[in-house]
C-alpha cells in the first residue's frame, strides 16, 4: 500500500525542514570553530565617533589610524 498524499506531503516537509536546519546548525558550528581556529584582525578604522552634539557620527579629530586588511595596509 502507498501512503495517502497528504501523509506522502507531510513527510517531504519534514524532511526538507530538519535537513534546513540541520544545514544552518553546522554552517553556524562551522564559523564558529573557523573563527576560534583561525582569527582574523579587524580590516576596519576605528576613526568614527558619536558626535557630541548631533544625533549622529563624525570623524574622530587627529586620529591616526593604521590597519592591515590581509591585502593592503591602509593608514
Amino acid at each position: 500500500m502507498t501512503p495517502a498524499p497528504r501523509r506522502r506531503g507531510a513527510a517531504l516537509t519534514l524532511q526538507v525542514s530538519l535537513s534546513l536546519v540541520s544545514v544552518l546548525i553546522c554552517v553556524a558550528l562551522a564559523e564558529v570553530m573557523l573563527r576560534l581556529v583561525s582569527p582574523q584582525p579587524p580590516s576596519w578604522f576605528a576613526i568614527y565617533r558619536r558626535h557630541p552634539a548631533l544625533p549622529l557620527y563624525a570623524l574622530q579629530p587627529g586620529l591616526d589610524e593604521s590597519t592591515y586588511t590581509g591585502e593592503t595596509d591602509w593608514t
